[in-house]
């Protein structure tokens, strides 16, 4: 985790030296390691260096090749020794080159198709000074943040959208249409953006597996990788499926351990973060040279309560030797003064009311000398999806969709026997439409009068902000897969929900020096999954199949037997309760949210003081509801301050900005 910046002057003007510290300043956070600047007549890049893996030790950013070429890169390359193979001989690198290396290398020697011969995390700009040329790009999965934008005849680009606002001429506003479908919508799970917009106006995100490239004559963003839907995997037998899925789990742990300093790991004693701790602490008794210190932290809540998964912690403890820190639930006390931090940081709406535990945990793993932090998200989304029961009810497999749906809930005794049945129906008739039929019919959806009854404070013209931007979704061609399941998948892979909560989850962690890393998210092991059958990873009804057979002997076998998840419902109500009496006086005494016309300033209290009986309820809704309202006015108050004549001011783009052009 590093932090990259640059400017680059089409007018030729020289590049301020001071300016350009300015910006990079303020990814201080990022690069514990130092920070180096670049300057180069009209353009310059700035990096803020995290050294994390063996090969980065003695590696200089930004690096520039004796042609004029300079290169900054934020990430981990995962096929180093594939791309050694294929790099020109007269590079002269080796196994020890460190992975910016190896990109400046790949960009001299293909040009700017580079990006589709890397694999990895990342996120990187590469300047042509011979060409003008800038070239940024992602990973195929987006786990790295990477923003720009262009102002006049200038282009900014850096980790995080606060460096670009530090240009003096940087004048941002809230992009409505985007912030409206955010608080109402959470952008759709299964939204696919192809503009790569944000939450602020004039900034927009280079989108996973894209590059973008700019030149004086303009800009031009195309996708250079995707997931071959045609690609097909079957196997004789369900071991085999197992062994395959083994394969691909082992390599993506793997290559998230590579790292020269301690590695931390959340673990909630659950199937998916319990199976990374074991797997990961038998590669390190196996290969101890190749596999760093693990550090282990587990969230403790009440004892006894829903959300107690103190034994199966044990069972860890037990079965490896190892000692995994508790973190002590840190209390409520002075939460909203520090999200305010943590809202800039993340710069997106924020109010998580188990915010100062979270905090607890990165400060403890900071105190461990940890540089990356492992954890168990996306299991639920890649290793258990319900699409593949569709495919099922299309082959005639009726008795077999019959028998997992009479199955599926006696593995998960915590949820309503009625809601598998439902959400299959559900996606029975979403898939069976004609495409086409899709944007006509979600005009017409009941979802948008759902939050009119539960969120009433909005005004009317947000709420169609909301719903004009989420009509213009396009839905994935069904041709275009060989089944439901594999659809699903890549819905949730290229979903730009999923792909903020990633750049959120980075940038949070990067306040403490920390890299995110989540081996469910790994290209090739989702690649794998969409290939195969979808009821091979529910084989006989039994979800997350894969996990549990195929950590036999490495997972302990109550943790491999576990039907149930911890449940904090209670915890964030209760802790909600505490904090309403404060909720109150701020949505009173702070209203930037009612000042730009999102909300009405006449419901507004009312329906607040009618949600508080609600708040202790089966679900967590009326609390993130609330802390929704919260987060708006932090971010708000953090990035806008100034409301001119308190009117509000329209985001569309400003006449001097030029979004690119998109050929993917």
């Amino acid at each position: 985790m590093s932090g990259i910046a640059g400017i680059w002057n089409l007018d030729g003007r020289p590049v301020e030296r001071a300016l350009l510290a300015r910006l990079s300043a303020t990814l201080a956070h990022r690069g514990p390691d130092g920070e180096r600047l670049w300057v180069e007549r009209e353009f310059g890049l700035a990096s803020q260096q995290s050294r994390v893996t063996p090969e980065s030790f003695g590696e200089i950013q930004p690096l520039v090749s004796p042609s004029g070429t300079g290169v900054v890169f934020d990430g981990r390359l995962d096929n180093r020794a594939e791309l050694l193979e294929q790099l020109p001989k007269e590079s002269r690198l080796s196994t020890s080159s460190p992975d910016c290396a190896l990109v400046l290398a790949a960009c001299e020697a293909s040009g700017e198709d580079f990006p589709k011969k890397l694999k990895g995390d990342f996120a990187l700009a590469v300047f042509d000074s011979k060409q003008r040329k800038l070239i940024l790009a992602r990973d195929g999965l987006g786990a790295r943040p990477l923003y720009y934008c262009r102002i006049k005849e200038t282009v900014l680009f850096a980790s995080e959208i606060k460096a670009l606002l530090a240009h003096p001429e940087m004048k941002s506003q809230p992009n409505d249409d985007v912030l409206a479908a955010y608080l109402l919508f959470r952008l759709g799970a299964r939204f696919q953006d192809r503009r790569g917009l944000t939450l602020f106006a004039d900034v927009l995100t280079v989108l996973p597996a894209h590059l973008v490239v700019i030149t004086p004559q303009g800009m031009v963003s195309r996708q250079y990788w995707d997931f071959d839907p045609a690609r097909k995997t079957r196997f004789r037998s369900f071991a085999e499926y197992v062994e395959g899925f083994r394969y691909h789990f082992d390599r993506a742990v793997e290559r998230r351990l590579r790292s020269a300093h301690p590695v931390g790991i959340m673990v909630s004693g659950g199937l998916d973060s319990s199976s990374i701790l074991c797997l990961a602490e038998t590669m390190r008794k196996r290969t101890p040279h190749r596999v760093p210190l693990l550090f282990a932290f587990h969230f403790t809540p009440l004892d006894g309560g829903p959300g107690d998964e103190g034994a199966y912690i044990e069972t860890i403890e037990r079965d490896y030797g190892i000692q995994i820190e508790r973190i002590g639930l840190a209390g409520y006390r002075n939460l909203i003064d520090n999200c305010r931090e943590v809202t800039r940081h993340a710069e997106m709406p924020f109010l998580d009311v188990d915010w100062n535990t979270y905090d607890s945990l990165r400060r403890a793993a900071q105190a461990r000398g940890v540089r990356v932090l492992i954890g168990g998200q996306w299991a639920d989304q890649f290793l258990w999806n319900e699409g593949y029961l569709v495919d099922l009810f299309y082959k005639g497999a009726w008795g077999q969709v019959i028998s997992h749906l009479r199955s599926l809930p006696k593995w998960q005794t915590d949820g309503d026997v009625t809601e598998f049945w439902r959400r299959f129906l559900h996606d029975l008739l979403l898939y069976s439409l004609p495409d086409g039929l899709v944007p006509w019919l979600r005009k017409f959806r009941p979802g948008l009068q759902k939050y009119r009854m539960d969120r009433p404070w909005f005004q009317e013209a947000f709420r169609q902000r909301a719903r004009r931007f989420d009509a213009q979704r396009s839905p994935i061609p069904l041709g275009k897969f060989r089944s439901v399941h594999a659809r699903s998948l890549y819905h949730y892979a290229r979903s730009r929900h999923y792909s903020v909560e990633m750049e959120t989850d980075n940038k949070i962690n990067a306040m403490y020096g920390i890299e995110s890393a989540f081996p469910f998210w790994d290209r090739d092991l989702i690649q794998f999954l969409m290939e195969i059958p979808g009821e091979m990873m529910t084989y006989r009804g039994v979800p997350k199949i894969f996990l549990r057979k195929g950590m036999e002997g490495i997972l302990p076998p109550e943790n491999a037997k576990r039907t149930w998840k911890g449940d904090w419902t209670q915890i964030v109500n209760e802790a909600m309760m505490e904090l309403y009496p404060e909720v109150l006086n701020h949505m009173k005494t702070h209203q930037r949210a009612i000042a730009r016309k999102y909300l009405d300033p006449t419901r507004l209290m009312v329906e607040l003081q009618k949600l508080r009986p609600q708040i202790v309820g089966a679900d967590c809704s009326v609390s993130w509801r609330i802390a929704d309202l919260v987060g708006l006015e932090l971010w708000l108050e953090t990035f806008f301050p100034e409301v001119e004549g308190k009117q509000m001011l329209l985001a569309g783009q400003p006449a001097d900005y030029a979004a690119p052009r998109s050929t993917g």
